[in-house]
């Protein structure tokens, strides 16, 4: 039996690849309607509800979210290697090593009180 030795690019592309699937399997993954037409749809909703949406390539996504004053918010989201290591990041600049920690970072809110609209969206 021959085993393949990875190279390091090889690796950290394989790491990006799942950190991309697991923003498109998300339940809140929407991709099926327009930015401007989520933000529509998140109009008048509870505070902390939300939606990923695709961004401009596919490093890129946004979190559409209703903060606690009932503002919708977006937040841009890239996947990215800093210092060897592959991270998502929000906009201004913080790193995390899953969406379960940025998500609620970035809404300022706890677990508990995320809504998930995206299942909600389908066309």
């Amino acid at each position: 039996m021959v085993c393949k030795v990875h190279t390091k690019d090889e690796i950290s592309s394989e790491i990006v690849k799942r950190m991309e699937d697991k923003v498109r399997n998300h339940e809140a993954w929407n991709e099926s309607r327009s930015l401007s037409e989520v933000i529509e749809s998140l109009t008048h909703k509870a505070s902390f509800t939300y939606v990923i949406c695709p961004g401009m390539d596919k490093h890129h996504f946004f979190l559409v979210y209703v903060d606690s004053l009932k503002i919708v918010k977006v937040k841009n989201i890239r996947i990215m290697k800093v210092k060897g290591k592959s991270c998502y990041k929000n906009g201004v600049g913080i790193l995390f090593d899953s969406l379960e920690h940025l998500i609620p970072c970035c809404m300022k809110c706890l677990p508990a009180e995320l809504k998930v609209l995206g299942h909600c969206l389908a066309a």
